[in-house]
């Protein structure tokens, strides 16, 4: 019998099939991604070999992005604009983790087979006038 770390550890497979950063050699927009190029990005590529990982210069009229290719055909840019190097790690962490897939919105509303004790919600149940007949409302005349 396989052990509880081979049946659900082993079996991942990483979603990330090409992770592509296109930042400036000279523009300070790009100022953080040539940090994360300098200090992270070969050891974040390391720890990842079954992705690919490319640093590509682009015009200095053009702000850094992420180009992000999945197994299932999914890509996606994100934006790194002005970032510092932490911020970048962290977007590429994010993203080489997630599995590609389109977020779904839960379309069923929550449900419970007991019914609730205190009673159902209405309008009126804020209202001090109707939750004590000894209420007295000033008016004025």
């Amino acid at each position: 019998m396989a052990s509880a770390a081979r049946r659900y550890g082993m079996k991942h497979i990483v979603q990330m099939r090409k992770l592509t950063l296109f930042y400036s050699p000279k523009g300070g927009s790009s100022k953080g991604c040539r940090e994360f190029i300098n200090k992270d990005f070969v050891k974040f590529a390391s720890e990842r070999p079954s992705s690919v990982f490319t640093a590509t210069t682009i015009p200095d009229s053009r702000h850094p992005h992420f180009l992000v290719e999945y197994l299932n055909g999914r890509g996606y840019k994100v934006d790194l604009k002005n970032l510092s190097d932490k911020e970048v790690l962290e977007h590429a962490t994010i993203l080489s983790t997630s599995s590609g897939k389109k977020h779904k919105k839960l379309q069923q509303p929550v449900s419970t087979r007991n019914a609730s004790i205190q009673g159902n919600w209405t309008p009126f149940l804020a209202d001090p006038v109707h939750l004590s007949p000894s209420v007295k409302v000033a008016t004025s005349k």
